[in-house]
């Protein structure tokens, strides 16, 4: 059986409500604790309910780390036993070192979101290997003329072509209001490439074979903290397995005892991976299984970074000692007015400020010191020295007219340039990238755009999603 790459990063199932990933395993054991147990005697995992649901963001389903999805199942309703329930099996290979040996192992995610579920219009997309997402023209820009494909992901873009009502399209992966096409199933529109607005596109999905396991002839690659399914609401139960059929005890070593599973069992169960059926999957029939802790391995697999922000160190860098946020780079009357309009920022608390800031670079994973240098240096220099939230210069050069790229950015009405002019510690600017941001936090900053600027949470928040998102922060 050929094996997937080696795994790299590892991701917990769930961030926390907040959007931050977790601190570490003991904040998940105390959250895993609220969940309402059940005696189930195959059970040798993780479960999340709706108690867990309060302290964790379980509107997505994240794979625990770098694998390959090898089989599925999907109901067309939900199946409140575990043994015919959703589930998504995924194989992973953990590599010792360098010409050493490997581990094989797979993690289960099961009780899943039925197909029924993702029916409606308001649901995420499915993940990619239950079928490929197809698209018609619903409601067209000009029921006469069709809906227009520009040459960018903006609305003032050229158009390149228009499509009739009706037309069956594909899109490639992505995000935000405008989306690009990745084929058009009309031989008129063949040659078409280009971005079309996905709320005038109505969902069609391809059915999947349901109520059956589908083992993939070809498995899919995912990686760590990529979706690959939902809890669905009404019951908002989840289980997580991860085991392996291989000597884990001898690749481990001493670290065993850290990374395997508590016995939960009777020694002759072999659990959900027997009763579901996913022994000969696994070509491991028969075969005695070890199941691992996936908080366990998150913990012993995650690089320790010794860099942790600290005020002293910030304190080093700016060479100053005294009170940041106080506007006063600007000049007298933008301190006044900073002052006024931004209290929440102005002078904050220094500590407070670092340990939010530590809690985003987590959150976006700026970890390695040398991501966190390049991080660093481009907020201090943007917020003259931790000195404001807001850009100093009025922003009438990035009004329409004034600046070559306003249109393309977004700004396409007078006043849009002071509007949407630098905030937050790397000084996010134009509508476009307010629009974006607001998607990401489903916050509406685009209405009100100085709640980037008057809250040092979100000051921080949107300078750590630039730089990870826009940025590419080095490696």
């Amino acid at each position: 059986m050929k094996l997937p790459l080696p795994c790299k990063t590892w991701r917990y199932p769930f961030r926390l409500k907040d959007g931050r990933e977790p601190s570490g395993p003991k904040e998940y054991i105390e959250i895993l604790a609220s969940a309402v147990c059940e005696e189930r005697s195959n059970d040798a995992g993780l479960r999340f309910d709706v108690q867990t649901g309060k302290r964790l963001d379980q509107s997505e389903i994240r794979c625990l780390t770098d694998g390959e999805v090898v089989a599925y199942r999907i109901n067309e309703r939900s199946s409140s036993s575990p043994d015919t329930a959703g589930f998504v099996l995924v194989r992973h290979r953990l590599q010792a070192s360098e010409g050493a040996g490997s581990l094989g192992f797979y993690s289960l995610y099961l009780q899943l979101a039925d197909w029924d579920y993702y029916q409606n219009a308001t649901a995420p997309r499915p993940a990619p290997f239950l079928g490929e997402i197809a698209y018609i023209v619903q409601s067209p820009n000009n029921p006469r003329s069709g809906l227009n494909v520009r040459s960018k992901p903006d609305g003032k873009a050229a158009v390149v072509a228009t499509l009739r009502a009706n037309t069956p399209l594909t899109l490639l992966p992505g995000s935000g209001s405008y989306r690009q096409i990745a084929r058009i199933d009309a031989t008129e529109y063949h040659a078409v490439r280009g971005f079309v607005h996905e709320g005038y596109l109505q969902r069609r999905l391809t059915l999947p074979t349901l109520n059956a396991i589908q083992v993939l002839d070809l498995p899919i690659g995912v990686t760590a903290g990529e979706t690959i399914a939902h809890v669905e609401k009404s019951h908002a139960f989840f289980h997580l397995e991860v085991f392996t059929y291989e000597d884990a005890q001898a690749f481990f070593g001493v670290a065993y005892d850290a990374v395997r599973m508590p016995s939960v069992l009777s020694p002759s169960s072999r659990g959900w991976p027997a009763t579901i059926g996913l022994e000969s999957i696994c070509e491991a029939q028969g075969a005695p299984v070890t199941w691992l802790n996936p908080l366990g391995l998150i913990d012993h697999f995650t690089p320790r970074y010794e860099s942790r922000i600290t005020v002293a160190f910030l304190e080093r860098i700016l060479k100053k000692n005294g009170s940041w946020f106080t506007g006063a780079a600007g000049g007298t009357s933008f301190k006044t007015n900073f002052e006024k309009n931004y209290p929440g920022v102005f002078r904050h608390n220094k500590e407070s400020f670092v340990q939010m800031l530590n809690q985003c670079l987590n959150k976006y994973g700026i970890m390695t010191p040398y991501q966190q240098a390049h991080f660093l240096a481009q907020c201090i220099h943007e917020s003259a020295h931790f000195d404001t939230t807001l850009e100093f210069g009025s922003g009438e050069c990035y009004n329409p007219g004034k600046h070559r790229n306003a249109f393309t950015e977004g700004n396409t009405e007078a006043g849009d340039g002071p509007k949407y002019r630098g905030r937050g510690l790397i000084q996010l600017t134009w509508k476009k990238n307010y629009r974006e941001y607001s998607e990401h936090r489903k916050i509406d900053y685009v209405a009100d755009p100085d709640k980037v600027a008057a809250n040092m949470l979100t000051a921080i928040d949107v300078a750590c999603w630039f730089g990870k998102k826009k940025t590419s922060t080095p490696q």
